[in-house]
């Protein structure tokens, strides 16, 4: 089945070998303590329990005065080492490498109900759904849409992106935090597209506004910013933010590996739109109304293993193909 991604599922004897990638990643089972900020306002309405360098817009959208860039907080979260090794049955998560990038970026996400309520208690008690519920619209609470490591050794070129279709807005975000500090500082860490000191985009709500170079009489690109990851904060954006992973390599091959959440609001009528993303980053997702379903993706899938089942080459290749040209991460 020719693919420009390896859909791969646990259940395979070989993918024990992979989940030891993130064996760094994995939940200790002690509680998390984490520290709450307070929520504050602004002119424009209130904009997060999540940092003092976030204000809102007129056009709700949030500005990050510190980050120069649109729909992007700083947080704390516990700075003792959260995580550990777990033993895992196998089937509880999911790998999923993006050939099309140039790096070997790899995600690995949870893949049953037992999985997904591990990092959901975990969500829970970093109360991230408290610390952004003046952030996300949303009709009774934030929802957890999806957990994952993002692991990577290797980077040799910016593959730049929003992780969201512009209208989602803030009604999905998603959290990046390392599981711990890793010896290469100077590169391989975050490279983002900044606003506008007034927090104003360009009509195309994706660039910043650069400097007006005189001699071409054009608008320069903007310089691109730098954010560099550290245990115990954690970066989480929405739509409009432009983002890559900077080009540059683990220490002597070291792995870097990160704990996501994907999280945003309960009101249904929004997935149209978050699916965009989320429906082809794992295989399964839980929507804003509470339910655990399969993604397109994991859909995809199954067709496909029917189709090999069946000894037909048929509708699940077709489908996949066609899920692989919306992958947004």
């Amino acid at each position: 089945m020719a693919l420009s991604y390896y859909l791969m599922a646990l259940r395979a004897p070989y993918m024990h070998e992979l989940v030891t990638l993130a064996s760094a990643a994995l939940l200790r089972a002690a509680p998390l303590r984490c520290r709450v900020m307070s929520t504050f306002s602004t002119g424009g309405g209130s904009c997060a329990a999540a940092s003092a360098d976030v204000r809102r817009l007129a056009d709700g959208t949030c500005f990050n005065r510190k980050l120069g860039a649109l729909n992007v907080f700083e947080i704390d979260v516990d700075d003792a080492e959260p995580y550990t090794e777990v033993a895992t049955p196998a089937g509880n998560f999911f790998t999923q490498r993006v050939s099309g990038w140039r790096s070997n970026i790899a995600w690995v996400s949870v893949d049953d109900e037992h999985s997904f309520q591990r990092f959901e208690a975990l969500f829970e008690r970093l109360e991230l759904p408290q610390r952004f519920s003046s952030v996300i619209p949303h009709l009774s609470s934030p929802r957890l849409f999806s957990a994952f490591y993002v692991c990577r050794s290797w980077c040799e070129a910016h593959s730049f992106h929003t992780d969201y279709m512009r209208p989602v807005g803030l009604h999905a975000l998603t959290l990046i935090t390392p599981l711990r500090d890793y010896q290469e500082t100077d590169s391989f860490q975050l490279t983002y597209k900044p606003a506008v000191a007034s927090g104003a985009p360009q009509s195309d709500g994706y660039a910043a506004h650069g400097s007006e170079d005189a001699t071409e009489g054009r608008t320069a690109p903007p310089a691109l910013q730098r954010y560099a990851y550290k245990k115990g904060k954690a970066i989480v954006f929405g739509s409009r933010f432009e983002h890559s992973t900077e080009p540059g390599a683990g220490d002597e091959g070291e792995v870097h590996a990160y704990l996501c959440f994907t999280f945003g609001t309960d009101d249904q009528s929004k997935w149209a739109d978050i699916a965009q993303t989320l429906d082809t980053q794992s295989r399964i997702v839980q929507h804003p109304d509470g339910e655990l379903r399969l993604s397109a993706l994991g859909r995809a899938i199954e067709a496909a293993l029917r189709d090999l089942q069946r000894g037909s080459g048929g509708g699940g290749a077709e489908h996949l193909s066609s899920v692989d040209a919306h992958v947004k991460r």
